[in-house]
């Protein structure tokens, strides 16, 4: 019984490696291969996601907002309890308004005296949750969240008589590599057959996200997302074709 679910799901980690090259190739390949990466018991499609960034134990800090987006993957267990995975190709976090900091250039710091900075950190991510499905079609969600960072910057930022003066500083040596967290929310799925999803999350961190700043900061976040299913109109007729041809040759 779950062998073909099971060839999906690997089928669905190799486009995850695949499509780790970033979005419009996760976007590609979900749309050539979505309609086989469907069944009854499986949900697959875009996920995309608006939030609110921060980091915690940071002094001056403002809420970076960023639009992330990704595959999903969901695995119905039963009408109610639901697994779900999903791979972010395409996912910022960090914080505004931190406080600037000396990068070892008189004239530079100088300039920037009085300013702020904004951290934007890029990651590879995988959230995996646990789903209990009420049967109006809400839902609550908690799970681990792994991340591996893919690049970091911090823009030094100060406001002139001549206008806004930035400057756009790399930092992936004194950022951590890999981030651990956990994710929690609620959400809702539309229609009869419960294939679309809107929920609210909070992730929080579990690791620090910087090697040299003092103090543990962990990566926070407040979301808002969609998932958005695909193939599963290819799926229905594939279904329905091979149902009417059995029932052909019964006959």
């Amino acid at each position: 019984m779950l062998k073909k679910p099971l060839s999906k799901f690997l089928a669905f980690i190799i486009i995850l490696c695949l499509s780790s090259t970033g979005l419009k190739a996760q976007v590609i390949l979900s749309l050539i291969f979505g309609d086989k990466l469907n069944s009854n018991e499986l949900l697959f499609g875009i996920h995309v996601n608006g939030s609110l960034n921060y980091f915690s134990n940071s002094e001056g800090r403002k809420p970076l907002p960023s639009l992330n987006a990704g595959l999903f993957f969901t695995y119905r267990f039963n009408d109610h309890l639901h697994a779900n995975i999903e791979m972010l190709a395409k996912y910022t976090r960090g914080a505004k308004e931190l406080p600037v900091y000396s990068l070892n250039d008189p004239a530079i710091d100088s300039q920037f005296t009085g300013g702020s900075v904004t951290r934007k950190n890029q990651y590879l991510s995988l959230p995996l949750s646990v789903r209990w499905l009420t049967t109006g079609g809400f839902f609550f969600e908690i799970g681990p969240q792994i991340s591996l960072r893919t690049g970091a910057e911090d823009i030094f930022i100060k406001d002139i008589e001549e206008g806004e003066l930035d400057l756009k500083v790399e930092n992936k040596d004194v950022m951590n590599r890999w981030d651990f967290g956990w994710m929690a929310g609620m959400g809702y799925m539309f229609g009869k057959t419960k294939l679309l999803a809107i929920g609210l999350r909070y992730n929080g961190g579990f690791s620090d996200v910087s090697k040299i700043d003092e103090g543990n900061q962990t990566n926070q976040q407040w979301g808002i997302y969609c998932n958005i299913p695909i193939g599963r109109g290819k799926m229905k007729k594939k279904q329905e074709a091979k149902a009417k041809a059995a029932a052909e040759k019964n006959q």
